[in-house]
């Protein structure tokens, strides 16, 4: 068939399956956005291209799939890369379109011209400069490709401008298979290696890590873990691998995690990780290894052979697809008819996870003169419905409760800024899961300043009629930075903030705000925005008083001088 550049292009997202697009309007691809019209393409405008970048995070994170997002050249890429650096530590299948400067301008020092490939290379699985007009399908294809197979990541590709005008004749490529389950050989040997010594394990512990969600292997999770009585937990931000409210679940690994996870792991005699990197976010409170007992066995599977054995050593690595693994482990359980019980073990476990849940029962408890956000948080998890799904940003007034306080039951739920922590993550995000599926209640959690940084966006979803409720709890300072400095310098520097009334400034993007400073205010106005179908903000007044204590307490002071010879 004969087609421009841009009529390739477009094709190309369909045969992909695309129906939507996330960026900021730029002249260099006009022409492929005017195009993705004539298609049903759309195209959903934003104000900054980093969310652009984490909306296609976001979606790709709920569907499982490839979300796309484009930003013109120069600042235009640069304001994207945030946003894929998201979806490459987080490993999403994000394709993130930029177009390059016209041929002939090419290492011209030309308006907007930037080596896109060498900026995207650090943060991408690939960066692909097409280098020819009739190659567009061709590169398009193997973008998706990339980003879709082993262990799935963000892909870069730009276009130079002027190949979108230009003519030629092509044939509609083969659409290659999206399927990442080959990743990896499981041989029947090690599966049943690794059911037997779980079964035979005094103190086993299975953490389970993003790589189980996104073969979406859950259910093969829960088959094993009931049919050998072994307790699980999660590798950070991945609590939503596997329901929070059954009786084997002990919590998140990680600093803001469960101190039963925690003591798990540490008295574990046999630690099968699966689908985790096993990196210190998750094995120690903040920045260090000490969770994992040193002489603990352990047993790793993941897609990624880099990730084995990367951070401790291992007794058996296993490089493949978490579900094939899993699958073949339950085939050797049925096949001997092995069911193990283990209550002392299980027992012990879930008394420490019971004696956690007291403490933070008391926090939810205790009386405050505005809003406790334990007990905002606590009285969410009761309103929200199970297929909620929840954005968090980083930070204390986020993460720092979340992790501990709501419960998820269903994969695919929560959405954590993995492995970059980067603050204003939440809003993006949560227009893209909303994006991807419309009848779910998404919900973005944030602290005020990471509302401040990305709250814009509100006008997107206004714009977008995308119907998300973000809730800001508002404690007027960046937490994290307060608690570190009145603890270790006894005085604060920056890390006070003040505030607009976030709520005005929803109504006056045209979306719904309520201002509350009490739990039943918040209560109210939860169950008011749910109801709303409309894009809303709930400004929480939070005692500023309450400075929640980091999760990185006991690791932190203030560095002692050094003298560099």
């Amino acid at each position: 068939m004969r087609a421009t550049g841009s009529e390739a292009a477009v094709k190309s997202l369909e045969l992909q399956g695309v129906d939507k697009v996330f960026g900021l309007l730029g002249s260099g691809y006009l022409d492929i956005v005017d195009v993705m019209h004539d298609a049903g393409i759309r195209f959903v405008g934003v104000r900054h291209e980093q969310t652009a970048s984490l909306m296609a995070d976001g979606y790709a994170r709920v569907t499982l799939g490839p979300g796309v997002c484009m930003a013109g050249e120069g600042a235009g890429a640069t304001n994207l890369l945030t946003g894929v650096a998201v979806a490459f530590k987080g490993n999403s299948p994000v394709v993130a379109m930029t177009p390059a400067t016209d041929t002939k301008h090419l290492f011209s020092q030309a308006h907007q011209e930037l080596d896109h490939s060498a900026i995207f290379r650090a943060v991408t699985k690939e960066t692909l400069l097409v280098p020819r007009a009739d190659r567009i399908p061709e590169f398009m294809n193997r973008a998706f490709s990339i980003a879709m197979s082993g262990r799935k990541g963000p892909v870069h590709i730009d276009i130079p401008r002027d190949f979108q005008f230009a003519e030629f004749d092509w044939d509609v490529p083969e659409i290659q298979s999206r399927d990442s389950s080959p990743g990896g050989f499981v041989p029947g040997s090690a599966a049943k290696e690794i059911v037997g010594r779980l079964a035979k394990a005094e103190r086993p512990v299975i953490i389970a890590g993003g790589g189980v969600v996104w073969a979406d292997a859950t259910a093969e999770l829960i088959r094993l873990a009931e049919a050998l009585d072994v307790p699980v937990t999660s590798a950070r931000g991945h609590n939503d691998v596997f329901p929070n409210g059954h009786r084997l679940w002990l919590g998140a690994l990680g600093y803001y995690g469960s101190r039963a996870a925690m003591s798990a792991v540490a008295e574990s005699d046999l630690i099968f990780a699966v689908g985790t990197k096993l990196s210190e976010a998750s094995t120690a409170p903040y920045y260090g290894f000490e969770v994992v007992r040193k002489g603990s066995a352990i047993i790793q599977a993941d897609i990624e052979p880099r990730a084995l054995g990367w951070n401790f050593p291992v007794e058996l690595a296993v490089s493949c697809d978490a579900k094939a693994l899993l699958g073949s482990m339950l085939a050797a359980i049925d096949s001997g008819g092995l069911r193990r019980k283990n209550p002392r073990w299980v027992d012990r476990t879930a008394s420490s996870r019971e004696d956690f849940a007291k403490e933070l029962s008391a926090l939810v408890g205790k009386e405050t003169k505005l809003v406790n956000p334990y007990g905002a948080y606590s009285k969410l998890r009761e309103i929200l419905p199970g297929e909620a799904i929840v954005t968090l940003d980083a930070g204390i007034l986020s993460q720092g409760i979340a992790f501990s306080t709501l419960g998820f039951d269903s994969p695919r739920t929560l959405l954590a800024p993995v492995g970059i922590g980067n603050i204003g993550f939440s809003l993006g995000e949560a227009l893209g899961a909303k994006a991807a599926k419309p009848d779910a209640p998404v919900l973005s959690l944030s602290g005020d300043g990471a509302f401040s940084m990305m709250g814009n966006e509100i006008m997107t979803a206004v714009q977008e009629e995308i119907n998300v409720v973000c809730i800001v709890f508002n404690n007027s300072a960046w937490g994290t930075e307060k608690w570190y400095q009145s603890n270790v310098y006894g005085r604060v520097i920056g890390s006070d903030l003040k505030n607009p009334d976030f709520a005005e400034f929803a109504r006056l993007a045209g979306a719904w705000g309520a201002r509350v400073d009490s739990l039943k205010e918040f209560e109210d106005a939860v169950r008011e925005a749910l109801g709303k179908n409309r894009p809303s903000v709930i400004d929480v007044q939070v005692d500023p008083s309450i400075i929640i204590k980091s999760g990185r307490a006991g690791t932190m002071s203030k560095p002692a001088r050094h003298v560099y010879t």
